[in-house]
């Protein structure tokens, strides 16, 4: 019995070991993605500065 939880035990760290590097992967993709949001949010802002607003409320195109 005592073999089978320390086997279990072996098991459920292993399991959390590859969880914590996977949350450090996600963790690492999150911030580059939130720098790419950033940057395209800021070339954004200056087209919208230079030749005015590009998105706008009710300005979709969509076929109903």
């Amino acid at each position: 019995m005592v073999k089978d939880d320390r086997k279990e035990i072996a098991e459920l760290y292993k399991k959390l070991a590859e969880a914590t590097k996977e949350v450090g992967n996600l963790s690492v993709q999150n911030a580059d993605y939130s720098q790419i949001v950033g940057e395209l949010s800021n070339k954004l802002k200056k087209y919208e500065n230079k030749y005015g607003a590009v998105f706008t409320k009710g300005s979709s195109n969509k076929t109903e």
